[in-house]
């Protein structure tokens, strides 16, 4: 069983609260949020490919759900990372509006590309290649040190949670796109926004985004604390990156480390490493 069912329920149920939060923030503000109608559209339909790929190539019989469950599942994902999208660039823009209008950006929203989704700065790309090393790196050590290893309730029947499969790889790229789009262009603009009125709102946004993000991966290891640390120590990262560069960088870099995880863990690693 899990460790710590309870935190992750609470995850859970604060999951969709976020959601619902966002959606009813995407309908309250509809007129306003139809200019990122394209990119909300296109991050959708991206992921929607990645998930239905990832499904076709593996057996439904082993997931446990009906046709009719997994396409209301998919209608959910679709319908609240369009919420997350364009309510996430809505914020990104007032924000970025408001920083415009001071003369220096200060500590506290600071700057972004404009609508969070442009194209980075070369410098952007050199930050994300330091910033999967030493993601990397930190969890190795913190990993060796704490002597951590998988729960068993996660465990398939070969005994190796992530089989080196093309699969796999797809499956933990999505999972690294989604949670930037979920946490830090949906989440993390909207406690910066929520937060504007403090000096140092980007930095209580950053702090609150990655504890509630690494509370969703407790229970994964044992000992139960290693896992929280090491998402907790990635997302200070990703939100760094995310107020720095916008959300492409921090989507690559997640992915990336992802797959890194996946590739590396049967032959180098063990049972040791999983992707966050």
């Amino acid at each position: 069983m899990l460790a710590d069912p309870s935190l992750l329920y609470m995850f859970v149920f604060a999951s969709i609260v976020m959601a619902l939060t966002f959606i009813g923030m995407w309908a309250s503000n509809f007129k306003q949020t139809r200019q990122y109608m394209r990119a909300g559209l296109a991050v959708v339909a991206a992921l929607l490919v990645l998930d239905v790929t990832t499904l076709l190539l593996i057996d439904f019989g082993a997931l446990g759900k009906s046709p009719v469950v997994i396409f209301l599942m998919e209608c959910w994902v679709a319908v609240r990372i369009y919420a997350y999208v364009v309510v996430g660039l809505m914020l990104a823009d007032r924000l970025n509006a408001a920083a415009s209008s001071m003369a220096v950006s200060g500590p506290g929203t600071g700057r972004q590309p404009a609508y969070g989704i442009s194209l980075p700065p070369r410098r952007a790309w050199l930050y994300a290649v330091g910033a999967v090393a030493f993601m990397i790196v930190f969890t190795v050590i913190l990993f060796k040190q704490a002597g951590a290893t998988i729960n068993e309730a996660l465990l398939v029947d070969d005994g190796d949670p992530f089989a080196l499969s093309f699969v796999a790889i797809l499956a933990v790229a999505s999972l690294g796109f989604g949670e930037e789009i979920t946490f830090r262009l949906g989440l993390q603009n909207g406690l910066t926004y929520l937060f504007r009125t403090s000096r140092f709102a980007h930095y209580w946004a950053v702090l609150a985004t990655a504890g509630f993000w690494s509370l969703g991966h407790i229970g994964t290891l044992e000992p139960g604390w290693v896992k929280f640390a090491q998402v907790f120590a990635i997302g200070l990262v990703l939100g760094q990156m995310n107020r720095r560069f916008g959300v492409i960088p921090c989507i690559v870099t997640h992915s990336t480390f992802n797959v890194v995880m996946v590739l590396l863990t049967p032959t180098v690693f063990g049972h040791m490493l999983e992707p966050v």
